[in-house]
């Protein structure tokens, strides 16, 4: 039976995540301490044996999968767009005050169920979904029986294990994705797996409560 492993992996802080602002396509950079979790990530998957990696074309995923790509090296990488996080419009660079102070009714949605969001110029998790779930299929039908590890962000680790294991996009809220966490999912023909989700256990080292 042809086995096909996912390394689903969040990029590394950014103080955008720290400011606890609405980051979307605004193409920031990991921090200082983004840059410590995305190490350890990278010694974390050193003796895993990944025959592909793949990332969003934004700079701290970039940073991310470069900081595991150094204990591999000759791997190759590609950069696809489908996995960039979703478009967040007129809400990218707002705190999260902010938001709730110009889209009230929005804001508590998003708090809630994300998935009914709708306002212009702000994709919806629906058509992130879609485009996420297009590149995990052709992923796994290019590189079948291969281990493929994805340098992406919250949302997309979300949705892709979703769009693998059939999941409804009004769960969304019950699946935290931290930052520099590792999710696996195993495909065994039809069979999907989810062996890991959202481990942060190799963040230990820097002492705070992941």
């Amino acid at each position: 039976m042809t086995v096909t492993i996912f390394f689903l992996v969040r990029h590394g802080e950014t103080e955008f995540n720290r400011q606890k602002r609405f980051m979307g396509w605004i193409d920031e950079p990991i921090n200082e301490v983004g840059r410590k979790q995305v190490a350890l990530l990278g010694k974390r998957l050193a003796n895993e044996e990944i025959d592909f990696f793949a990332s969003s074309p934004l700079r701290r995923t970039k940073e991310t999968v470069e900081a595991i790509l150094g204990h591999h090296p000759g791997g190759r990488l590609e950069l696809y767009p489908e996995l960039g996080e979703i478009r967040l419009g007129p809400w990218e660079g707002l705190t999260w005050k902010e938001v709730g102070e110009r889209y009230p009714k929005e804001k508590e949605l998003w708090e809630t169920e994300p998935a009914k969001v709708h306002l212009p110029g702000l994709e919806t998790v629906d058509m992130v979904r879609d485009r996420v779930g297009r590149k995990i299929d052709e992923l796994l039908s290019t590189h079948r029986g291969e281990r493929i590890l994805i340098a992406t962000h919250d949302m997309v680790v979300r949705l892709a294990i979703f769009h693998l294991l059939g999941i409804d996009n009004r769960h969304y809220r019950s699946f935290p994705v931290m930052n520099a966490s590792l999710s696996i999912v195993r495909v065994r023909e039809r069979l999907r797996e989810l062996i890991l989700f959202n481990d942060t256990s190799h963040l230990a080292p820097l002492g705070k409560n992941f």
